[in-house]
């Protein structure tokens, strides 16, 4: 059982279960992720599923505009990824969550939002403050008493989307999975976004420019991944020389989050069941 999804948590999921090589699985109920936690609701589906850290990846201005609601048993780490980059895309995420018109330029079109959105997720990987903070983020998972983990922005889709990218292909999940679990978090946007989409209807704007910023595409994440290999080379060089991490960082929290599995055959599923 999905604790978070199974409590209305909007785009909750746990990422345990997925096969990691062909000897492992990702262990359930160490590490979620989600949309900001926001009602009391929420708060009792992280107390339920024993989350002890909340990791916010929201800028100053969208925790100021929609406070978290979490347990008094979670630990709070802010982790703001663009605090050096306010103008940029992903930022207007909070507009758009607080049901506010995204602010764009007046040529503002569907290709070219698609293509600043895609522009975003180059920053999530090259920003020197989001790799500082990414790195935090995943040095924190291998803090005592940290897990389980709860990791979130403002829909749980971009900056939660690489910063959850990062930690399956480091634990060994192969990028194909990656992305089936990031194109996941569009079946939750509808919800997530409704009252943004009124907003944009009420006032003549250009739904379908929106819908680029709303959505999730597999090229917004491919991205991410091509910038990440370009410039460092391979995922390794990309901890150690980008986010700072230590050399074994990536054999610690296999270690750590990783559990043994013996599969029937070939052809057994992506993820497996608890």
């Amino acid at each position: 059982m999905d604790l978070l999804k199974d409590q209305m948590l909007p785009n909750a999921r746990d990422l345990g279960g997925f096969t990691a090589g062909t000897e492992s699985t990702v262990t359930y109920g160490k590490i979620f992720r989600s949309s900001a936690p926001v009602v009391p609701a929420h708060a009792n589906a992280i107390e339920l599923a024993g989350v002890k850290t909340v990791m916010d990846l929201r800028t100053d201005a969208e925790r100021t505009g929609r406070p978290l609601v979490v347990p008094a048993s979670a630990t709070v780490t802010h982790l703001d990824i663009l605090a050096d980059e306010p103008d940029n895309a992903p930022v207007s995420l909070g507009r758009l969550a607080a049901g506010k018109p995204p602010i764009a330029p007046d040529d503002m079109s569907p290709t070219i939002m698609r293509e600043t959105m895609a522009a975003g997720y180059r920053t999530f990987v090259l920003l020197p403050g989001a790799q500082q903070r990414y790195g935090e983020l995943l040095r924190g998972l291998l803090e005592a008493d940290s897990t389980p983990v709860l990791v979130h922005c403002t829909a749980g889709k971009d900056r939660t989307g690489w910063a959850v990218a990062l930690i399956l292909l480091t634990l060994g999940v192969h990028y194909d999975d990656v992305m089936t679990d990031y194109l996941d978090s569009a079946s939750q946007m509808s919800e997530i976004f409704a009252t943004a989409r009124a907003k944009v209807l009420e006032h003549g704007g250009d739904l379908d420019t929106l819908e680029m910023a709303l959505t999730v595409l597999p090229e917004y994440l491919d991205t991410a991944h091509d910038t990440m290999l370009s410039e460092y080379g391979t995922l390794d060089s990309y901890l150690v020389q980008g986010l700072g991490l230590d050399r074994d960082y990536r054999e610690q929290l296999q270690e750590r989050m990783l559990r043994p599995a013996t599969f029937d055959n070939p052809g057994q599923p992506r993820k497996v069941a608890p």
